[in-house]
């Protein structure tokens, strides 16, 4: 038996009901914009699926989400392994229950081929929320180039766990979404990249003033409103002199501060977090030469 539709007129559930009751032994094979993934039945029970990088139930899960593409059952493919343990009914039911998820996010993520970028923001403005190390791990990858596929991939998350944390970062108003650029259009942080570079080349120098305002900037990306009393707070504790002459000296109290800082900063943002954000206060006091 073999047989073949839209997942508009057909959706998944009802599609492996049928196989199930049947109890036919075969691959199902589902088209979904560029993506392909295939699910395999012995006896009408699934026992393995894959989705690009995905394979088994979290494959079955991503899937079953799509309302549209096509499908195709055909009886003359067997499974090499099996991945999948759990009941056709219970793999279809946390299917439905992320399709419901799924509408909701959908409410602020309409595609994941969108871009996120970080929302500018003032000191008065920016939003005071304490991140997640995995929240962390996924704003590291935001540059304003790669989209939210890419960003799932890079961060070893499925494309539903980073849309959900995407979610709340969008709606805390820390990202945005874009479209992509179109092909004769520069991407705005290429744009911005491309400014930095030549930033660098213009500024051979750069003085303990410049890296005071480098710190500040590091500090409000990640911490958002709370950075300005934070990072002033330990500067002068730390007898960090913009007017200081001795560049050795001002370079041994930068990096007391940006060690408080990071002190200061792990208990809002976690301790990897915190980390990170001292690493790379760290690079730019480097620059500083003596």
């Amino acid at each position: 038996m073999s047989f073949q539709g839209e997942l508009k007129d057909l959706p998944l559930p009802d599609v492996v009901q049928l196989i199930d009751s049947s109890a036919k032994t075969g691959k199902l094979s589902l088209n979904h914009d560029n993506l392909k993934g295939d699910i395999f039945f012995e006896s009408g029970k699934i026992v393995h699926a894959t989705l690009g990088d995905l394979i088994g139930e979290e494959a079955v899960h991503t899937m079953s989400v799509w309302t549209e593409g096509r499908f195709i059952f055909e009886t003359d493919a067997r499974a090499e392994t099996k991945t999948v343990n759990r009941s056709n009914t219970n793999l279809m039911m946390e299917g439905a229950r992320r399709l419901d998820e799924w509408k909701v996010l959908q409410k602020k993520i309409p595609s994941t081929d969108l871009i996120p970028e970080f929302i500018p923001q003032s000191k008065n403005q920016a939003p005071q929320i304490s991140l997640s190390t995995r929240e962390w791990v996924l704003l590291s990858k935001v540059n304003g180039v790669r989209d939210i596929k890419t960003i799932a991939k890079l961060s070893n998350l499925t494309v539903f766990e980073t849309s959900k944390i995407l979610y709340g970062l969008i709606s805390s108003g820390l990202l945005t979404l874009r479209e992509k650029p179109s092909v004769h259009e520069e991407p705005p942080a290429l744009q911005r990249e491309e400014k930095k570079e030549k930033d660098v080349i213009i500024v051979e120098k750069i003085t303990v003033e410049t890296v005071i305002e480098q710190i500040k900037t590091i500090a409000e990306e990640i911490l958002g409103g709370l950075a300005a009393p934070i990072v002033e707070k330990h500067l002068k504790k730390c007898g960090v002199d913009a007017h200081d002459t001795s560049v050795s000296h001002q370079k041994k109290n930068l990096d007391k501060a940006i060690q408080r800082i990071q002190k200061a900063s792990a208990s809002i943002i976690g301790n990897d977090a915190a980390l990170q954000l001292s690493l790379r206060m760290e690079d730019t006091l480097k620059k500083l030469k003596d």
